[in-house]
């Protein structure tokens, strides 16, 4: 029904897809999901951890979670697909889960991480997470990322909830409460639907309209 949505939207047959809003069949929401949100505080004891001990981990845990990068797709990730002068990373279509180009935004954080790790020097061919989760010729698969988190999980004591995805599912959450825009969110998530960017909105912490709650229209 999606892929059929898709061609009406992209052939102009239909102005809305027609799939908007609808879950998708035999799956669970986010919240069904065997992985849980990480809060401030042990993302805080992660990020101290890793800077200490394991800093290729600690940039992976970093795209994870400001550029909501797949891991399969962190994978693939070359030298040559990041731009800081655009602070954007680009994602080919051969590697992405749904098959299109894209581009995702750096935010400054993640900028200076690179910048630190002066990650231009390498040779545009390199993937950014080769053998040891290092820049490198050879392509290593998304296993490492989760073979890692398993050690930096056990060392912090973290339940079995949290999952190296859950940087993800923890990024865009966040980003949503800060600026307060599913659109933005969505395409720097590469969702196909704002319906589904919905599902992470933390909805006891949404303000009310401005403009309505100043109206003084009588009943």
């Amino acid at each position: 029904m999606r892929v059929l949505s898709t061609f009406l939207i992209e052939n102009e047959y239909v102005k809305i897809k027609p799939t908007d809003g609808i879950s998708v069949l035999g799956k669970s929401h986010r919240n069904g999901k065997n992985r849980d949100y990480i809060p401030n505080a042990d993302r805080a004891k992660l990020s101290e951890y890793l800077r200490l001990n394991d800093k290729p981990m600690l940039l992976a845990c970093e795209v994870l979670y400001y550029c909501f990068i797949r891991p399969k797709e962190m994978s693939f990730i070359k030298i040559e697909h990041i731009s800081l002068d655009n602070v954007t990373i680009f994602i080919p279509g051969a590697t992405a889960k749904n098959y299109k180009n894209a581009v995702v935004t750096i935010p400054k954080s993640l900028l200076e991480h690179f910048v630190n790790l002066n990650i231009e020097k390498f040779p545009k061919d390199f993937y950014l997470f080769s053998e040891n989760m290092l820049p490198g010729k050879e392509h290593r698969d998304e296993k490492q990322f989760r073979d890692r988190w398993g050690k930096v999980r056990k060392a912090l004591k973290f339940p079995l909830t949290y999952k190296f995805y859950s940087l993800k599912d923890t990024g865009i959450t966040n980003l949503i409460s800060l600026c307060r825009d599913t659109r933005l969110v969505r395409d720097q998530a590469r969702h196909s639907s704002i319906s589904i960017t919905d599902l992470y909105t933390p909805h006891d912490t949404i303000v009310g309209n401005e403009n309505i709650a100043k109206t003084e229209a009588i009943f």
